[in-house]
This record gives C-alpha cells, structure tokens and sequence, in this order.
C-alpha cells in the first residue's frame, strides 16, 4: 500500500538441510536483540530485497568423537566472525578434554578445547548445494 509494490512468492528453494558437525554459531541471538515496537512501524520502515531467509532451530546435537592421528579442522583464528579453520592433526587427547593438534602448515597448538575443533568428512563429490566447507585456491576454507 505504501510502496504500490505487491508480493508473489513463485517458488521456496531448499529444503535439504545444509548440515554441518560440530557447528555453533558465533552469535546467539536473545531478546535484546529484536526490535520491539508495534509490527506495523517495523514494516513501514523496512525495504525490500527480494529475498527472504528462514531459520530453523533445533536441538544442539553432542560433538563426534575425534582421534588421535585424525585430519580436523581447527578454528585457526578464534574471532567469531572473522576467524579462519584450517586442517590439522590431533596429536593427543589431554586429560581434562582438551587436544594438542598441529596445523598442516607445522604450528602446534596446545589445550585446543572440543569446541574448536570440526570432524572433516572427505566424500567423493558434492553439488554446489551440498557443499557446507569448501577449499579456495589460495588454501582458505570457506562456508557454504
């Protein structure tokens, strides 16, 4: 009414769940985050984009186990939205849980807790929708 724009929703893509082990997200969202006043000044003040994101929460399933000898990815740069996983090795599993591992590049790091630390699924090929963690040229991982 306000814009003299109309919406038409011609197709819902997905479905297939882009499923990620060991994934937690850097944010969590609680009730100070969302905008409380009436609905209709949230619309009004909106613009629109064409596209539309749906997010489905579930239970947070228990971490997989990991080895030693194993090849994971370990969260090499720890920012929560700039931080980088790089492949790496468990070398030992320490008492109090956490883990020693070294990077594919030689760093060693040492009381790595379970958090950070990803199991590296290897399959012998993936669409594009399918692909959750994909490796650049340049060696960088990035999500999908």
């Amino acid at each position: 009414e306000i814009s003299g724009l109309t919406t038409m929703i011609n197709s819902v893509q997905g479905g297939k769940h882009k499923y990620m082990a060991d994934f937690d997200p850097p944010i969590v969202a609680d009730e100070s985050s969302y905008d409380k006043s009436a609905a209709e000044d949230q619309w009004k003040s909106q613009n629109p984009l064409a596209m539309q994101t749906v997010t489905q929460f579930e239970l947070k399933m228990p971490l997989a186990p990991v080895y030693v000898d194993e090849i994971v990815l370990g969260k090499y740069d720890v920012h929560p939205l700039t931080g980088k996983w790089l492949p790496a090795t468990i070398k030992s599993i320490n008492v109090n849980g956490t883990f020693d591992i070294v990077y594919e590049h030689g760093r060693l790091e040492r009381r790595i807790p379970r958090s950070q630390i990803r199991k590296w699924e290897i399959v012998d090929s993936l669409s594009d929708s399918e692909t959750v963690l994909a490796r650049s040229r340049e060696g960088v991982w990035l999500m999908g």
